[in-house]
């Protein structure tokens, strides 16, 4: 029902037909303190790329049930270092944009895009830092906000899935700018 009602709303949002487009919608836990509306992740495709995706792993002889995307995905592996009754935060570094998300009791609960170009984390000169400083600003205002809208969840600390060729104290430049225990994603 959410993804019909959702559908509607997605006209004017994206760039191709929603009436046949493939949309999922990923309830997210209501605040701990405040009273707001429900959020949600909505996830929507093209049937064609829908069908294609299929028809690939039909070629290689593979079943699939669900298509993973990269919140739920890092939701999974955040989830994994949580300890009881804390909330726990793992960012990961793609090409174009990291990738905050915050977990509680293996939920998705928080969660946010930031614009910092893989390049630059992984730079030998000043620009590394500058884009690790308005990394941090930005997981900073996350974690602010975490703290504010679900206060009964608190968070024991940050994880870092550090990307290859990052420095050896890329974790270290982070740590000091968060005021959360900051280690690096070991699976």
């Amino acid at each position: 029902e959410w993804s019909d009602a959702i559908r509607w709303s997605l006209r004017e949002q994206v760039d191709f037909a929603v009436d046949d487009a493939v949309i999922d919608v990923l309830s997210l836990p209501a605040a701990t303190q405040l009273r707001q509306s429900s959020q949600t992740l909505t996830v929507a495709m093209p049937r064609e790329v829908q069908a294609d995706l299929q028809l690939v792993a039909d070629d290689h002889g593979l079943r699939w049930n669900a298509l993973e995307v990269p919140e739920t995905a890092l939701r999974n592996i955040c989830a994994l270092g949580e300890e009881e009754g804390k909330a726990h935060a793992l960012l990961a570094f793609g090409a174009q944009q990291a990738l905050l998300v915050i977990t509680f009791q293996g939920e998705l609960i928080m969660m946010r895009h930031i614009e910092v170009m893989l390049s630059a984390i992984t730079a030998r000169d000043d620009s590394r830092g500058g884009a690790l400083s308005r990394a941090a600003l930005e997981v900073l205002r996350t974690l602010d906000t975490h703290e504010r809208v679900h206060s009964q969840a608190p968070l024991a600390g940050l994880t870092v899935a550090l990307p290859p060729g990052a420095s050896d104290d890329t974790l270290e430049m982070l740590a000091e700018l968060i005021y959360l225990p900051v280690k690096a994603l070991n699976l």
